[in-house]
């Protein structure tokens, strides 16, 4: 899920080489904990994706705060179920973390069976960001409102169309579960990214899309596209402007986000100490201008309150899989 914008690789792949050089400046947090010299955060997408380039955010100000090195190891493959399984299988010692996206708890829903389990085996250590989501239509429409749209598709089940980047995506998903809190049937039309997916939308070929600000910003800043609504059961302070679906559908909520994992067994010290030294990290000035880019900012969300959303999370996927019988492709 394209979430946060590449716009700055270059600029992030020098300040990693900057921050290893540099990491002995920095002082070790005081601490009965043992921490690795060597972090290596496991990202399951390419290089130059949104994950990646929070990744390479993340690792500068991290190793600067521990004095340590952090790099990236980018493994994709599978919709991210490559790398996250290389993670549930590496050793609880704080030295291979994951940084990975909402799709951790979608993407074993989608298989019969999975090579992890986000309960099981993995240590949530902290979570980055959330971002929501927006429903959005072709600035053509004559829908103007979340309610004049939801009317329209209940008055004419099956009519009415929405695309999405493809079958098991974020958007797809969040989509799926809207519909089934709305009680709408509206047909899917799966593309193979979310690029073609807001052109079609922004020429009205589809009526409505449920995704991430930086994947529609360029259409609905040329006007093709109009954004209804955003998908947080609060209104966003950044689009401030747009109502919650849930004022429509209440109790409807759904957020893309982004989280570091440890394996399971990583002891509870370090897993404490690094989600204080991340939280840290993501509350900068530097951080703030990073997630503003994509209306994003930071989440001072607590380990339990993570553990919870991912227990919540797999059992709501999986269900919405089975019953609408998505399977990854």
């Amino acid at each position: 899920m394209n979430i946060l914008a590449p716009c700055v690789m270059k600029r992030l792949l020098a300040g990693v080489v900057a921050a290893v050089a540099l990491s002995a400046a920095f002082p070790a947090p005081a601490a009965d904990v043992a921490v690795p010299k060597v972090i290596k955060i496991v990202v399951p997408y390419a290089p130059g994706a949104s994950t990646d380039l929070l990744a390479r955010q993340l690792a500068i100000a991290l190793g600067k705060r521990l004095g340590n090195t952090v790099m990236v190891d980018n493994r994709p493959g599978g919709g991210s179920i490559l790398g996250t399984a290389v993670v549930a299988k590496s050793a609880p010692d704080g030295a291979t973390l994951l940084l990975t996206s909402s799709a951790f708890t979608i993407s074993p829903a989608l298989q019969e069976k999975a090579p992890y389990d986000p309960v099981g085996d993995f240590a949530p250590v902290a979570m980055l960001t959330q971002v929501p989501m927006i429903l959005a239509v072709p600035g053509s429409s004559p829908y103007k409102t979340p309610a004049d749209f939801v009317n329209a598709a209940r008055a004419q089940p099956g009519v009415l169309n929405y695309g999405s980047s493809g079958i098991g995506s974020s958007n797809h998903m969040a989509m799926e579960l809207f519909k089934g809190a709305a009680k709408l049937q509206i047909t899917h039309i799966p593309y193979k990214g979310m690029a073609p997916a807001a052109t079609d939308l922004s020429t009205g070929q589809v009526q409505a899309i449920i995704g991430s600000y930086s994947s529609l910003a360029a259409v609905m800043q040329s006007g093709k596209v109009r954004a209804l609504a955003v998908s947080s059961a609060n209104p966003s302070p950044l689009s401030p402007e747009l109502p919650t679906l849930a004022a429509t559908v209440p109790g409807f909520s759904m957020s893309g986000w982004f989280a570091v994992f440890a394996p399971r067994g990583t002891p509870p010290a370090l897993v404490e100490l690094l989600h204080r030294e991340i939280n840290a990290a993501i509350t900068t000035e530097e951080f703030s201008k990073f997630f503003a880019q994509d209306r994003a900012e930071a989440s001072q969300m607590d380990i339990p309150t993570l553990t919870a959303l991912v227990k919540t999370e797999t059992v709501q996927w999986k269900k919405i899989a089975t019953e609408q019988k998505i399977q990854a492709q």
